[in-house]
């Protein structure tokens, strides 16, 4: 489009009209040197002015009426966003950016401005081709010819976006303030221009008793009445001034006498000029009564100047710079900018800037610098300075162009500097706490939600969202923000929920303000599982919100509190459990005692025949038996509740196990006349595991089912094969088992009556040991039974193993016919700090021709080991100081006894307790009681 004849340029038109029309026409060959420097100067300031209009986005446009051509300067493009090469310039064109709420209203006022003959001053917003919103301020004047008829309308638009933000800003900081003055912890008032009392908070109220009405009031009056007419002028100047000038007045201690209490009374105040809502300024005034204060310092107050803060305006700085002769031209605002003191001439080294820039912001810089005057274009850049005055870094934003001389080089560089440091530090702060708000919501635990004084919602974190999302509601116009709260509780209310009545009339409370806070425990079970929350409601001050309420999971909470009640009752059974087991066991520890005792009174008489001997002998023998099963089932029990009990599976023979539990059970069962049936499968039957625990489940059963039937009474055992796995099943005719009891049969400890004239023995806890080795096995164990008086069935299930071409067998050891091995007589020591269990040791062994030593503590030991060379060395593990282990390692180091048999004694039997026998160097290892049989073999 071509541009109106009046003008090709704004400016520069007007500036060479100006000299043609002083009728000067000066040939260029005949220029003299002044005039050049002229022509200089005034591009010089040419190019200014276009900068100044580009830094402050500013530019010029002009409307033909006559023919309805529109032409802008370059600027104007650049406020709307467009391209001279890509938009064509009409009216219409212009229209379509108008936003579409403002373009009615612009051209309204236009054609009211034009016909009315007035100035046009409009803003209005436009929508760039980018989607970015801005506003407009357009200055104009019309022209009209001589018969009064509007020909040209021409002015400037300028981008006043961020001035319209300032204002919405300002306002909201307005309200913001007043909120603020509400709530401040220091008494506080404001006045409005006509020096009447606005606002008054609550902190202030006292300091005004006794005159009504407040609001509305002119505070001379007020002041007069408290302080009296000559004070009162003085106060009120202060307060004019401050309203006029917007200086903020720090007073020093004010204390004076009160007029209307005829009381001393001492304040500290400030005031500071502020911009009411409806735009014109008012005067806050913050005050603190000292009063008693002052009353107990009175001799000592000094007078204390404040100090005034204030902040100065960094404006835009202008530079130049000549690529030929490389000097640098600075306005005054830039040498503010870099804190350097300013120069008359305004001239800097180049250096100057650069040694001001941050390192690692330079080489970018410069680069972009270099490509600028390379290509001869413009270009924007932001840097940081370390500013030299001070050293503090700045944020700096430039925008350069160049300009070329009359042989087409480019010779000088214009730009603009910007200290930005507020602005970027502030929104970065924005960004930051925004952020960091954003993440303390998201990652705290509970379901967040912050509603606005009528209920709705206004914010929400992750989890809330989440939680609605795993309930089926993901619409999120049914718990997003923008949502009313309470209207949801409403709903649910009326369907009849009884946790909404709860939360609706809570919140409400909270948002009324008649409570602080609302707590409650409700259950919301999702699709899957139940589960339950505690809601918190807590009333938030009105810049956040109505209130902010929580919902917390307390499903596992609810679940361990329900679990502990369980625990707790299950503790309770445990506990009476092991009162009774404890006293069962004593009264089962003192059954074999007791006959023990007996017999070894008897013992001690004179006159015993061999067969009275060897009785009393069988008896003692059966006994010590009796309480070694017992202590051995106490320790297995330990063992597999520790998980210290380790199986040595292999793929055995599952009849060669069942016979020989048989065995044991028929010679056991002929004293009271009952009988094993045992029925076998034609097929052999494999599995994988410890024949010696496999026996002791099937013992532990058998000598169950004698315990609890009668004489005579039969048991049958019988083993089948149920698809992969191979069933025993135990089965007695006694007295069956009660029903309550039943479910609990394998528990620790457990047993029917225990009554004090019970007759079968035992400690309760031979069926919870075969229950828990079947189990190690990968088994399972059931029992059955009618009833009492019915009888019961035990039934142990293992797996087969299918492929088994060969079984190993375990070779069980036959019984050598008594001295059928002629015994040799050996050097025998024996350590044991129980001096009985030494003493008696060594006396029966020497009954067997054995020469003997004692020892009762380590040292002793090493000291008798090496002076006595025994061959056998029978020692304690559990001696005091120096135990059985190292004293075992330091025999093995001693001359002459590496080879010694040794035999480790202890009432541990771990496999852990076997391993570090062996790592200390024991040959053989034996728990207490100690196997005599066992022992004498190994001598031999």
């Amino acid at each position: 489009m071509n541009e109106p004849s009046h003008a090709n340029s704004f400016f520069l038109k007007q500036t060479e009209g100006s000299a043609t029309q002083g009728g000067v026409e000066l040939a260029r060959t005949e220029r003299r040197g002044d005039e050049v420097v002229a022509e200089r100067n005034l591009r010089i300031e040419r190019e200014r002015l276009r900068l100044a209009l580009s830094a402050g986005q500013m530019g010029v446009y002009d409307l033909s009426l006559k023919d309805d051509v529109l032409w802008w300067s370059p600027e104007v493009y650049a406020v709307f966003g467009v391209s001279p090469e890509t938009f064509t310039l009409t009216r219409d064109a212009f229209t379509e950016l108008v936003h579409s709420d403002d373009r009615e209203k612009y051209w309204q006022h236009l054609e009211e401005c034009i016909e009315q003959g007035q100035h046009f001053a409009h803003e209005f917003r436009i929508r760039r081709p980018d989607g970015q919103e801005r506003w407009i301020g357009n200055r104009a004047e019309t022209e009209y010819d001589e018969a009064g008829t509007a020909v040209r309308h021409f002015g400037v638009a300028t981008d006043i976006t961020e001035r319209k933000k300032a204002e919405l800003q300002t306002l909201q900081n307005a309200e913001l303030f007043s909120s603020l003055i509400e709530q401040a912890p220091i008494g506080t008032y404001v006045v409005d221009a006509q020096l009447r009392l606005r606002q008054i908070n609550p902190v202030a109220m006292p300091a005004f008793p006794g005159i009504e009405p407040l609001i509305g009031r002119s505070l001379e009056e007020v002041t007069e009445i408290l302080w009296g007419a000559e004070l009162c002028a003085d106060l009120m100047a202060r307060f004019r001034h401050t309203l006029e000038t917007g200086e903020r007045y720090i007073s020093p201690r004010f204390a004076h006498e009160r007029q209307d209490i005829r009381m001393e009374e001492a304040y500290e105040w400030e005031i500071q000029r502020v911009r009411l809502p409806e735009g014109e300024y008012g005067v806050v005034c913050y005050f603190n009564d000292i009063s008693p204060r002052y009353r107990a310092e009175k001799a000592l107050v000094e007078s204390e100047e404040r100090v005034r803060l204030a902040t100065a305006a960094t404006g835009v700085g202008i530079w130049e710079w000549n690529v030929i002769t490389n000097t640098v031209w600075w306005d005054e605002a830039m040498f503010d900018i870099y804190g350097i003191p300013p120069r008359p001439d305004g001239m800097v080294q180049y250096e100057d800037w650069r040694d001001a820039v941050l390192p690692e912001d330079l080489a970018e810089n410069l680069k972009i610098l270099e490509e600028t005057v390379s290509m001869g274009g413009s270009s924007a850049r932001s840097f940081r300075i370390r500013r030299r005055s001070d050293g503090v870094v700045r944020h700096v934003e430039c925008v350069e162009t160049t300009r070329f001389n009359e042989q087409g080089q480019v010779e000088w560089v214009v730009g603009t500097n910007l200290d930005v440091t507020e602005r970027k530090l502030a929104a970065e702060a924005l960004v930051r706490s925004e952020r960091f708000n954003t993440a303390v919501l998201d990652s705290l635990p509970a379901e967040i939600a912050v509603l606005d004084c009528e209920g709705r919602i206004i914010a929400i974190n992750k989890p809330w969202l989440q939680f609605s999302q795993d309930r089926g509601e993901v619409r999120m116009d049914r718990v997003g923000v923008g949502v009313n709260y309470l209207d949801v509780c409403r709903k649910a209310a009326a369907e009849g929920d009884e946790v909404a009545v709860q939360t609706l009339e809570g919140i409400q409370s909270v948002l009324e303000g008649r409570a602080k806070e609302f707590k409650m425990e409700y259950s919301c079970h999702a699709l899957d599982r139940e589960r339950w929350f505690a809601m918190h409601a807590l009333h938030a001050p009105p810049e956040v919100g109505g209130a902010i309420i929580a919902h917390t999971d307390i499903t596992e909470r609810r679940a361990l509190e329900t679990a502990l009640v369980e625990n707790a009752k299950q503790l309770t059974e445990a506990d009476r459990r092991k009162d009774e087991f404890l006293a069962m066991l004593a009264h089962e520890l003192r059954n074999p005692l007791a006959p023990m005792r007996n017999m070894t009174e008897v013992l001690k008489s004179a006159t015993l025949n061999e067969e009275e001997k060897q009785y009393s002998l069988a008896i003692l023998t059966r006994q010590l038996g009796n309480m070694s099963r017992m202590i051995d089932d106490l320790l297995d029990a330990a063992r597999i509740t520790q998980g210290k009990i380790e199986l040595r599976k292999k793929v055995v023979a599952l009849e060669e196990i069942v016979q020989a539990a048989v065995s044991l059970a028929r010679a056991e069962g002929m004293k009271r006349g009952q009988k094993v049936l045992l029925q076998l499968p034609e097929e052999a039957m494999h599995v994988d595991a410890d024949p010696t625990r496999i026996e002791q489940v099937l013992g532990n059963l058998l000598n169950n089912a004698r315990k609890y039937s009668d004489d005579g009474s039969p048991i049958k055992v019988s083993v089948e094969r149920d698809g992969s796995e191979v069933v025993i099943t135990v089965s007695d005719r006694g007295v069956g088992i009660d029903e309550q009891l039943l479910p609990r049969i394998f528990e620790l400890f457990v047993q029917g009556s225990r009554s004090l004239e019970r007759e079968r023995g035992g400690l309760g806890i031979g069926l919870t040991l075969a229950e828990r080795l079947v189990r190690l096995h990968g088994g399972s164990i059931e029992a059955k039974s009618a009833g009492t008086g019915q009888g019961a069935e035990f039934s142990v299930r293992l797996p087969m193993v299918m492929d088994a071409k060969s079984a190993a067998t375990e070779k069980r050891p036959g019984t050598a016919a008594a001295g059928a091995v002629r015994e040799r007589a050996r050097r025998i020591l024996i350590v044991d700090d129980n001096e009985d269990s030494a003493c008696s040791l060594a006396l029966l062994h020497e009954r067997r021709g054995h020469e003997t030593r004692i020892a009762f503590t380590g040292p002793d030991a090493l000291a008798a080991a090496a002076e006595f060379l025994p061959e056998v060395v029978i020692l304690d593990v559990g001696l005091p100081g120096m135990n059985g282990f190292e004293v075992a390692r330091r025999i093995r180091a001693l001359p002459g006894l590496a080879d010694a048999l040794l035999v480790a004694m202890s009432g541990y039997g771990s496999d852990e307790d076997l391993a570090e026998g062996k790592r200390a160097g024991f040959n053989e290892y034996l728990v207490k009681p100690v196997d005599l049989k066992k022992l004498r073999e190994w001598i031999r």
